[in-house]
């Protein structure tokens, strides 16, 4: 189980290029991955109860997914590894643990959401059996871009994820959405890591051009919208 440091910070789309061109001058790429495709699968309950336990703001939190990766290789393995995350709050307290799994990319990318395989992932291979609450459905998958930075006078680790969109929904959760509905978040979102925010001499520019402290869910703004039926 790692523990987690985090701040989260949210502005308009429009901001994402100045906002990167700052991150370019103010931080060192990613030396490994400055830069990639992030894809996951979220799961929850039939009832959406840990996505009710985000918006109802309870003191203890649980997030579930699948994460995998694409660094844009041209030479696309079949298998890749995908990592079960459970991540929880409690409080400001953020906690998270993850499993690696190898599994065909090609599967990952277009297996639909309620074949029972997804569900039997998390709860036969994954070691955490004891840590997952029962009767969990994949229920929504994002995918968005992200661009890794680190600050050279603070060390922590900064991400910028934009082009933020939903992908496949579980039909037995969200029969009136047609698959072929998708969702398209018109914001970026700043990720802060591993190092307390007043030793890092460049937020004040970040809240010049709009950007504000919010402990946004991407999870938790994708199935908003889609239950609100904000879809294109």
């Amino acid at each position: 189980m790692v523990l987690i440091c985090e701040k989260k910070m949210t502005a308009p789309l429009s901001q994402k290029d100045s906002a990167l061109q700052w991150l370019s001058h103010a931080c060192l790429p990613d030396k490994k991955y400055p830069f990639g495709i992030v894809s996951s699968i979220y799961y929850d309950t039939p009832w959406l109860s840990l996505y009710q336990e985000k918006i109802n703001g309870d003191f203890i939190k649980k997030k579930v997914r699948l994460r995998w990766y694409d660094t844009h290789d041209p030479q696309k393995p079949e298998q890749v590894y995908a990592f079960l995350e459970i991540k929880s709050k409690m409080g400001s307290g953020r906690s998270k643990t993850r499993k690696p799994l190898q599994l065909n990319r090609l599967w990952l990318e277009t297996v639909p959401l309620d074949d029972p395989s997804l569900s039997e992932l998390i709860y036969t291979h994954s070691g955490f059996e004891d840590s997952i609450p029962a009767g969990l459905l994949p229920s929504l998958s994002l995918v968005y871009e992200r661009h890794r930075f680190v600050c050279p006078s603070s060390g922590a680790r900064v991400c910028l994820d934009s082009q933020i969109r939903t992908g496949r929904y579980h039909p037995r959760l969200f029969s009136s959405v047609s698959s072929a509905h998708y969702i398209f978040m018109n914001f970026i979102v700043l990720e802060i890591k591993d190092a307390h925010t007043e030793s890092i001499p460049w937020l004040d520019w970040l809240f010049d051009r709009g950007f504000r402290s919010q402990s946004v869910s991407k999870y938790g703004m994708g199935l908003f919208k889609l239950i609100h039926g904000e879809i294109a």
